[in-house]
């Protein structure tokens, strides 16, 4: 997301996340570049989250998003750590994180969690077609 920031590293951290944010996905650019980067930064939110608890949030997608945000749901983050900060523009009614098409990003813990935005079309291909998810995401699978 445009403003969305790890929040558990510091300014020092947020800093070094944005600009190799920068020079992976680009400073600037379009509603695409925009997608991969907050798919990236939720990923690697989860992954963060992963570091402090031992495990990932057994939510469902909106609880995953308040989680993140810092809420501590079904006392799945009782140290209320944000992961992330998101603008209200970035986030639905429901406080879900939003891609620069309006949909909410799709968001769930399998073995490992799984996070795409439906991109351009607004159509869930399941991570495939014009579905932008994580290259970290993409890595994972054509490993296993």
């Amino acid at each position: 997301m445009s403003t969305l920031q790890f929040h558990l590293l510091g300014k020092s951290g947020r800093l070094g996340i944005l600009l190799l944010a920068c020079v992976l996905f680009g400073c600037s650019g379009g509603p695409l570049k925009k997608a991969a980067h907050d798919v990236a930064e939720i990923d690697l939110a989860l992954e963060l989250y992963w570091m402090t608890y031992g495990r990932y949030p057994n939510a469902n997608k909106v609880e995953i998003c308040h989680i993140l945000l810092g809420d501590n749901i079904k006392d799945q983050n009782p140290r209320k750590i944000p992961y992330l900060e998101a603008d209200p523009s970035e986030l639905n009614s429901l406080r879900q994180f939003i891609d620069p098409w309006g949909q909410p990003y799709h968001i769930e813990i399998r073995e490992l969690p799984v996070v795409y935005s439906f991109g351009p079309d607004g159509i869930d291909q399941q991570g495939a077609g014009d579905d932008i998810k994580p290259k970290t995401q993409q890595a994972k699978q054509g490993s296993s």
